[in-house]
């Protein structure tokens, strides 16, 4: 029989935490799952530690691609390397969930969800759950800040059979593709959240929201955040009766989210000037 649930892991270079991810899923309550894992050609011993978990558990496959493919085309093959399965789910090689992150969610599951999360504590600070968007909830979910965790139903239990239908392309984006992937999936069914659950996303130096947080990647990301090609997407994954009103929601969105970064820039420029000039 096949398992309930596939697991897809795409990994680069994670030996300093790839331990504790696999650890926490196998000791999972919930055990009908199979974990696949996607190395995209790591240089270090993230491809011996995942060879080590195939030998001691046999739910475990492990896949070492002959090249670097990109991150996102590495998401994209854990998904069509699944075997047939009622549900998916993306998990990163450096978070741990708790032990009860897949039976609280399959157990909730319900006709109308395309992906169901939990909650989530990001670098071990609160716990915190993200909001509800209901089939067809495009603009309310466009319009909402990454704060609000939204970017993070992007490790939900999906229903496989959605995943496969929908439009992969979305993840060639070079920035916020899992914002135009999510919002895409929205066409099929909710992103729903639930109280029970916990994923815990772990911050360290290489993640983007740590690297851009200095004063000399603020002038990159003034500019370069959302590009154009960001929006074109969005536009063309919402159904072509919402496009209409896109345009203005484009343009409030650009303003809302670049202006903040403009000031911090404005005021890094100030500080440093003044540090200069004593």
């Amino acid at each position: 029989m096949p398992p309930l649930l596939i697991i897809g892991m795409p990994v680069y270079n994670s030996e300093a935490y790839i331990r504790e991810a696999i650890d926490s899923l196998l000791s999972q309550t919930f055990s009908n799952f199979q974990l696949i894992i996607s190395d995209n050609a790591s240089t270090d011993s993230t491809g011996a530690i995942c060879k080590e978990y195939v030998q001691l558990d046999q739910r475990i496959r492990y896949i070492r691609q002959d090249k670097n493919i990109g991150a996102a085309a590495n998401y994209r093959y854990v998904l069509q390397a699944a075997d047939v399965c009622k549900y998916f789910m993306w998990a990163a090689g450096d978070d741990t969930w708790s032990q009860d992150w897949v039976e609280s969610l399959i157990n909730e599951f319900n006709e109308t969800d395309v992906g169901l999360f939990g909650c989530y504590r990001e670098g071990g600070g609160l716990t915190i759950q993200p909001p509800t968007y209901r089939k067809g909830e495009y603009f309310q979910f466009f319009l909402d800040s990454d704060k609000t965790g939204k970017c993070l139903f992007t490790y939900s239990i999906f229903l496989q059979s959605f995943l496969f239908k929908s439009n992969k392309n979305y993840f060639d984006c070079p920035v916020g593709s899992d914002q135009v992937y999510l919002l895409h999936l929205l066409s099929f069914g909710s992103l729903r959240s639930i109280s029970a659950g916990c994923l815990n996303y772990r911050i360290h130096d290489a993640s983007l929201s740590v690297q851009q947080q200095s004063a000399r990647n603020r002038l990159q990301t003034v500019f370069s955040r959302f590009p154009f090609v960001y929006y074109v997407l969005a536009y063309q994954a919402v159904p072509v009766h919402f496009r209409i009103v896109m345009p203005a929601l484009i343009f409030y969105k650009y303003l809302k989210e670049q202006v903040p970064l403009f000031i911090g820039l404005v005021h890094s420029v100030i500080r440093c000037s003044l540090r200069f000039f004593k």
